[in-house]
């Protein structure tokens, strides 16, 4: 009997020995060797913050005071020289408990990432097109609010692969230029909608895709010294080209007329009356460009289904099976006549060409 119990001591203890072997003791982590503020193109601020740590061979335990309560739900956590083993949360309080397995005694680091839902960020372009220049200048500029009551000490802000150095006060605003975005294509251009009786002048600028941002747009026109403020508008982000609306443009000059109409085929009931037909017509664009520049226009005018194109003095795109448009190109001060001719097929009522 004394044997026995002698035994159930023996594993007892082997046991208790044998559930702290490879266990370092708890650190708490404190002074972060660097915080920073994260701002990605969707406009969301992070913060992250990486601890310099040693660790031992076996599970290593951390002990991490969370910022706030809800970072539990909405945080990321990485770990170099070592594998994340388990992380448990206190709810009842601020500290996490970080578990890390290492195969040996060596110096790593622990990198915490969450969002700061108190900083909204903006972003804002400035395009200025320099009367003769082929292309414009887009700058970008940034605005950080801070929305609640931190604040936020002299800090490393990384975006869009740029570093700054920032400090934000509680419900403060910092406002810095990023740069100048390179812009890999631009047009003036002008939309004429012949339903509307109306052009409309628009810039067409093709930015690299990583600065495709949810963001303002202002828009200016430079004359020598003199800058003029044209109009301003929003991006989704989701742009792969940016049109900027720019109002009326008075100097293009578009005047419509059919010149021919004719019903060919004709399909009548028994009662005398026509079901079905086809047609010929043809009709004329008479356009001017009255500016002392080079224009570039596009004509949207909208059409009757079922149809071919018998000639044109331009190459037409169908925009929709209701809707063709074509470009024109002028001098300064040049005037151009588009004609186009189609035959409309099976028709029951009314005409392609209005």
């Amino acid at each position: 009997m004394k044997r026995i119990l002698f035994f159930l001591i023996l594993a007892s203890f082997l046991v208790c020995c044998g559930a702290n072997v490879g266990w370092s003791e708890e650190i708490l982590l404190h002074n972060p060797v660097e915080k920073s503020l994260l701002i990605f193109p969707d406009g969301q601020a992070f913060i992250q913050e990486r601890w310099q740590v040693s660790f031992q061979p076996g599970t290593n335990r951390f002990i991490w005071q969370r910022p706030r309560a809800e970072t539990v739900d909405n945080f990321g956590l990485q770990v170099e020289g070592g594998e994340l083993q388990n992380l448990i949360h206190q709810l009842d309080g601020l500290s996490s408990t970080i578990l890390i397995e290492a195969e040996e005694e060596t110096t790593g680091e622990i990198i915490f990432l969450w969002p700061e839902p108190e900083l909204r960020v903006d972003f804002t372009y400035q395009v200025v097109w320099e009367k003769g220049a082929n292309l414009p200048q887009v700058g970008l500029w940034i605005t950080i609010r801070e929305t609640g009551s931190s604040s936020y000490p002299l800090m490393k802000v990384e975006v869009l692969g740029k570093v700054f150095n920032l400090q934000i006060e509680p419900q403060g605003e910092k406002r810095f230029f990023f740069g100048l975005i390179e812009v890999k294509e631009a047009e003036k251009l002008i939309k004429y909608e012949t339903v509307q009786s109306q052009a409309q002048l628009f810039w067409k600028l093709h930015l690299p895709l990583t600065y495709l941002l949810p963001a303002k747009v202002e828009y200016f026109e430079k004359e020598k010294d003199q800058v003029t403020f044209l109009g301003e508008g929003r991006l989704t982000g989701e742009e792969r080209v940016l049109e900027l609306p720019l109002g009326e443009a008075a100097d293009i000059i578009l005047e419509e007329t059919i010149v021919q109409q004719e019903k060919q085929d004709r399909v009548y009931s028994k009662t005398g009356e026509e079901v079905l037909y086809d047609t010929l017509e043809t009709k004329v664009y008479r356009l001017e460009n009255r500016a002392e520049e080079a224009k570039k226009v596009i004509v949207y005018d909208r059409v009757g289904s079922s149809f071919e194109i018998i000639s044109s003095s331009v190459s037409p795109k169908m925009e929709r099976f209701d809707l063709i448009s074509f470009e024109v190109e002028f001098s300064p001060q040049e005037k151009k006549e588009i004609t186009f001719s189609v035959r409309g097929k099976n028709l029951t009522r009314g005409w392609i060409l209005d």
